[in-house]
């Protein structure tokens, strides 16, 4: 008895700093052994001591909940950052939800994923609204609800093709041909799922090349401005209303230049929006005041972020350059108040974090931090070495909001392989790389980067993704057991070492590899219940990845391919 009544004397101060000390998990069961434990275990002030100390990574934004709920909503946001930070530290790491649907009947050429609040369901389950906008060279943007997708599964569900049925390799043809006749019409499975999941489309009138959304401060409607190659309308703002579930969006506004200029770029900020051309011109439009601003043509802009007062552009010939942006009444000056160059080479992608405050892109501010501060600006890019991260600081003093010229954090090469592009979280302190490998059908790779890195871990987000560097045992794109099988014993040592130089991202292809390869599943997407073995010779549905996305803090990562499909892979629960 006399004891315990010396554990409750102990001050809750002094428990806390003891559990300080062991692991946000170790903490949810140690805290089990004693009354003063738990209190201590479960106070808001240990949890936000948990979170300071893993600020290096992102974590989820807190629901607004009670103040008696907070301290669950604080442990629930640490541990699931946490956990996330470890899946994606784990090489060949599978998701926790994966799911498909046939979004366009085209390629997609942009993707885009806004957060919403975060809340608690009436089960006590903790979501946050997301939704992902997708635009194809169909003309068509679409409007998809993420979490709804996630939430329902079914025919989307992809999870059971991570087992690989040894049973399922020797009946390929036969489901092959099948699921080719269920695909000869991509709108239906496109219908299919629009009575679930699409919340709203439009026909744009030409091809979309980019877009950029933002929520309205209200969390009731969505602007998104979207950009074309080839049509003479660059860049359309339309109006969404997420309540009243409209099937066509509204158009807001039209910028039509007198000269055709190929949009490859557009940053949305309140009532404005930035439009970065082929030609190098960079137009802003203010559709409210109607005030149209002409930047001069410095290369082929790549990629771009829009400020109150200035302009961030990144060219394609490795450039990065501010512009200061007047009203339309004041002459506007096309050279660049500050320039740095980002690469020796040409820029095969750009992707720039959000520079809103950390509160508006659904993640939880630090102790110290303003909610209302800007967040820092991430920028990576893939040329042909790799990929690049650089860093630019806020800068309160600067007359542009961020020092310059940026910080190298880290460069992470990547050989023997197509760069496909690289997805920049909302904060920057992590993306993923896309890659191909070549061969019939085409292979591609995702590797997660985190913070300053240089280690690109592969993942596995869908049940086709190939994995560079791993023995066959470990690779997602199994042999056909009909091979093992064969008498013929150099037969099966080539498919062995083509594999190998398949999947070793330091050994260059060779013709025996090239041959083997086309014998083996690689296939991105692929809409059938047993898609995960090889066949005999390329499948109708092959597919190539062109565009991805990613939410850091919840850990999603979304994938776009040639023929249309999406996949949504979430990695934590």
């Amino acid at each position: 008895m006399g004891r315990d009544q010396a554990v409750l004397r102990v001050p809750m101060e002094v428990w806390e700093r003891i559990l300080l000390l062991l692991d946000p998990e170790e903490v949810v069961h140690v805290r089990q052994a004693s009354r003063a434990m738990y209190q201590a275990g479960t106070s808001f002030s240990l949890w936000r001591c948990f979170a300071a100390q893993n600020a290096q990574f992102p974590i989820p934004a807190v629901p607004h909940v009670p103040i008696a709920q907070q301290e669950r909503a604080l442990e629930h946001a640490v541990l699931k950052a946490r956990h996330l930070t470890k899946c994606w530290a784990t090489p060949g790491c599978i998701p926790h939800r994966a799911i498909r649907f046939r979004a366009h009947v085209h390629r997609i050429t942009t993707v885009k994923i806004v957060i919403g609040d975060t809340r608690r369901t009436s089960t006590g389950r903790i979501v946050t609204d997301a939704w992902l906008i997708t635009g194809s060279v169909d003309g068509y943007v679409r409007v998809w609800d993420v979490q709804k997708a996630l939430r329902l599964g079914g025919r989307l569900d992809v999870m059971s093709e991570f087992v690989v049925d040894e049973e399922a390799v020797d009946d390929m043809s036969t489901c092959d041909e099948e699921d080719a006749k269920e695909e000869s019409d991509p709108m239906k499975e496109i219908k299919r799922h629009s009575r679930t999941i699409l919340l709203a489309e439009v026909d744009t009138g030409g091809d979309v090349t980019s877009l950029d959304a933002q929520l309205h401060a209200d969390r009731h409607g969505m602007t998104i401005a979207v950009g074309s190659y080839y049509s003479s309308a660059a860049c359309l703002v339309y109006d969404l209303n997420l309540h009243a579930m409209p099937h066509v969006l509204d158009l807001r506004a039209s910028l039509d230049p007198p000269e055709w200029c190929g949009t490859q770029c557009v940053s949305l900020l309140e009532s404005s929006v930035a439009v970065g051309s082929y030609l190098g011109n960079v137009y802003v439009l203010d559709w409210k005041a109607g005030e149209r601003t002409v930047i001069g043509r410095h290369g082929s802009v790549a990629a771009l972020r829009l400020f109150p007062r200035h302009v961030l552009a990144a060219t394609r010939l490795g450039g990065l350059e501010v512009y200061a942006v007047h009203a339309a009444s004041a002459p506007q000056s096309d050279t660049p108040i500050a320039q740095y160059t980002l690469s020796p080479h040409a820029l095969l992608s750009v992707s720039i974090s959000d520079c809103r405050p950390c509160i508006s892109a659904g993640l939880m501010p630090m102790p110290g931090e303003k909610e209302a501060s800007l967040a820092p600006l991430s920028i990576a890019i893939v040329d042909p070495t790799g990929l690049v991260h650089v860093v630019l600081d806020p800068c309160e003093s600067c007359e542009f909001p961020y020092t310059f010229p940026p910080r190298l954090v880290a460069h992470c090469n990547v050989a023997h392989e197509r760069l496909i592009g690289a997805s920049l979280g909302a904060s920057g302190k992590r993306a993923v790389l896309a890659t191909s490998l070549g061969g019939l059908p085409p292979q591609c790779a995702i590797r997660a980067y985190t913070n300053s890195d240089t280690t690109l871990v592969p993942l596995r987000p869908t049940p086709a993704m190939v994995m560079p560097g791993f023995a066959r045992e470990r690779s997602s794109v199994p042999l056909r057991r009909a091979e093992a099988e064969d008498g013929q014993a150099g037969t099966a040592s080539l498919a062995v070492q083509g594999a190998s130089a398949a999947l070793s991202p330091t050994s260059a292809a060779s013709p025996n590899s090239i041959r083997e390869r086309t014998r083996r599943s690689g296939r991105v997407d692929s809409f059938s219940s047993s898609s995960t073995s090889s066949v005999p010779s390329p499948s109708p549905r092959v597919d190539m990845l062109t565009e991805s996305v990613i939410d850091e803090a919840r850990g999603l990562v979304c994938l776009a391919s040639v023929r249309g499909a999406i996949w949504i892979a979430e990695y934590c629960m």
